[in-house]
This record gives C-alpha cells, sequence and structure tokens, in this order.
C-alpha cells in the first residue's frame, strides 16, 4: 500500500481543499500537473478508475470523497457500480 501514498494523499486534499476540488473538476490535467505520481495511478485517477485505485491501495475512506467531490467523472451516483467488485491482491491487505 505503500505506493498509494500520493493518490491517499490526494484523495484527502480533495475532500479539505475545496478550491482543488473545484480546480480538478475543471481541468484535472493542470490540476495534477506538478504532483509526482507513477504514469499508471495518474491514469486510473484521471479515468476515475476507483476500482483500479482501491487495487493499487486507497484507502476506501479517502476513496469515497473523489465521489463526494464529484471529481475524475465519479459521483455519488455511479461510485457503487464503479466500486463494485474490487479487491485488494492478496497481501496486500495487512492479512
Amino acid at each position: 500500500m505503500a505506493g498509494a501514498v500520493g493518490l491517499n494523499r490526494i484523495c484527502l486534499r480533495v475532500g479539505t481543499d475545496p478550491g482543488f476540488a473545484r480546480r480538478l473538476r475543471a481541468d484535472p490535467v493542470t490540476a495534477l500537473r506538478d504532483v509526482p505520481l507513477p504514469a499508471d495511478h495518474r491514469r486510473a485517477l484521471l479515468a476515475g478508475d476507483v476500482r483500479r485505485l482501491y487495487e493499487i491501495g486507497v484507502h476506501p475512506v479517502l476513496l469515497v470523497r473523489l465521489a463526494t467531490a464529484g471529481v475524475f467523472g465519479v459521483d455519488e451516483e455511479s461510485y457503487p457500480r464503479l466500486i463494485q467488485g474490487a479487491v485488494r491482491p492478496c497481501g496486500d491487505d495487512g492479512s
């Protein structure tokens, strides 16, 4: 899960920084331009692929903030469908 630290920070910021959330809604590529992320993490985030983000290790409490803020094409209505079937790879959940 250590690889998801940057993603977790972004999700936390979405919920605590309304200006950042607005910038993400307006132009997510530009809003994330200076945020260091591995290419696969950036792709999953920009695509609103919450299932993949969860599998990478984003904490579910932080992940739902994307839906609450309505960023990356994820909203409260689509979130349950998008997260359905997500499973963490063996060993990544602390077990």
